[in-house]
């Protein structure tokens, strides 16, 4: 039986937590609008950190109100028109496949990145996304330099099945995945099962951390839906190790 997650239950229950389904956009045009945050100080000075609920038996943490909803909106409303959004082919099972959702890998230079046969080199990322990836790492006590975005257009873009635990990541890796937009579910399964066991919908703004050893005994991904959906823009911070260091 597939779980859902409720907030109200002990933190290692599976819970759904409704987030916003789409950003609050602004009523009054006029309205001054904030400014994304430049710096790892103006970012933890907007920040949410209280009563994180724990996931699967502490694999993960999951933060609803990371963000606060107006500095969500703007992030969202600048990065999926700003950043330099593509559509990659990958291999699965040898056979080459266009995903379904746009990808932009960011990062400090020379950074390169393989998974699924495609080889990825980090573009340049802008102040605000590194500046965010230093106050994540300070909570999470992880270094990242580098941030794999994903804009899923509506309801038909997705993201399979998988775990990220690519070489680049090094044996144990702890991934911060900021969600932007429409509110999705994701989906969580253990690694040689094909039913899913549990689900969550990560809401506007939220922050999910999947610590050290999630990618070992555990898949996840983002179904699709029929229904028609507003745009999510997804964060996923990592830290690349070079193999040639």
């Amino acid at each position: 039986m597939t779980t859902s997650i409720n907030p109200h239950h002990e933190q290692q229950s599976l819970f759904s937590i409704e987030g916003n389904t789409a950003p609050n956009l602004p009523e009054n045009p006029q309205k001054k609008r904030p400014n994304i945050p430049q710096s790892a100080s103006q970012w933890r000075n907007q920040l949410e950190l209280s009563d994180p609920i724990g996931l699967l038996q502490g694999s993960a943490s999951y933060y609803p109100h990371f963000l606060p909803t107006a500095i969500a909106d703007q992030c969202l409303n600048d990065w999926q028109h700003s950043l330099p959004w593509q559509q990659n082919k990958i291999k699965i099972y040898g056979r080459e496949v266009t995903i379904p959702r746009l990808e932009s890998w960011l990062g400090q230079a020379g950074l390169s990145y393989q998974y699924s046969g495609k080889q990825l080199t980090a573009q340049a990322w802008p102040a605000a996304l590194s500046s965010l990836a230093q106050a994540i790492g300070e909570l999470t006590h992880t270094s990242y330099n580098s941030v794999l975005a994903n804009l899923y257009r509506g309801g038909e873009d997705s993201m399979g099945w998988h775990s990220d635990d690519e070489i680049e990541l090094g044996p144990s890796p702890i991934i911060a995945s900021v969600t932007l937009g429409q509110a999705r579910d994701f989906a969580f399964r253990l690694k040689g099962q094909s039913k899913m066991h549990s689900k969550i919908m990560l809401g506007h703004g939220s922050l999910l951390i999947m610590h050290a050893g999630m990618q070992e005994r555990w898949q996840h991904a983002l179904p699709k839906r029929s229904q028609p959906l507003q745009p999510r823009l997804n964060l996923t911070f990592r830290r690349i190790i070079q193999t040639d260091q």
